[in-house]
């Protein structure tokens, strides 16, 4: 997960523990680097990002 405000999650990477157990240092750096980035935006940079296709909702009803 990136980051959570309120009601929503920014989810840009998820793995099976099974199959790695951590990020490595420079993966967990550009992460870092991703979400300041993505707060940045607020939610009309999101909605642009959504409509150009930068970035993709995944919707879960669970």
């Amino acid at each position: 997960m990136l980051f959570r405000r309120d009601a929503l999650a920014r989810f840009v990477y998820g793995f099976a523990k099974s199959n790695r157990e951590n990020l490595r240092r420079d993966e967990l750096l550009a992460f870092r680097m991703l979400a300041d980035e993505m707060l940045k935006l607020g939610e009309a940079g999101i909605g642009a990002a959504l409509a150009n296709g930068t970035i993709t909702d995944v919707v879960c009803d669970g």
